[in-house]
């Protein structure tokens, strides 16, 4: 176990997080007396459990399985545009074809349905990624938090109202 006392910004990333017996685990072992220690690890899980802490250690730890979901997504979102560009290409047809006799009426229709859904595709494609992004963002948030002296509005980097 590293020395807690020791982090900084420069090696936070060396500590493991997201579970709450981690704090009782570092107060066990900076608190030696057992009888005291006993009772304030009780009272630092009932504290967390109270404060929420746990729930959002819970909540950030499903949304990173939540973010893996969503790039699986995305790459099959990916697979289906390739596929149906494909596919346009290979039954590319447009209206002057079909006056001109070169194409049939029902394969113009069938390249506009292949079209739509290609659009259709893209689009969800963009809305997607750009979840992703947002889902990466928030779970690659950095670890050096300082709430000491602060007020939760300054805490707060999304800005939203219902």
């Amino acid at each position: 176990m590293k020395n807690i006392w020791k982090v900084n910004k420069t090696n936070i990333w060396n500590f493991k997080q997201n579970h709450p017996e981690l704090v009782i685990k570092d107060i066990r072992k900076y608190l030696p007396i057992p009888i005291i220690s006993g009772y304030i690890q009780r009272l630092v899980r009932v504290s967390m459990m109270a404060r929420g802490i746990n729930k959002w250690l819970k909540v950030r730890r499903d949304l990173i399985a939540y973010k893996k979901l969503v790039k699986h997504d995305v790459k099959r979102e990916w697979e289906n545009v390739n596929r149906l560009k494909k596919e346009m290409s290979e039954n590319y047809c447009y209206e002057k074809q079909v006056k001109n006799g070169e194409k049939t009426l029902r394969q113009f229709t069938n390249y506009q349905k292949l079209l739509t859904q290609y659009l259709v595709h893209k689009e969800l494609l963009k809305y997607k990624e750009y979840n992703r992004h947002c889902l990466k963002k928030l779970c690659m948030t950095e670890r050096w938090q300082e709430w000491e002296s602060k007020k939760i509005d300054e805490m707060n980097d999304i800005r939203a109202s219902d």
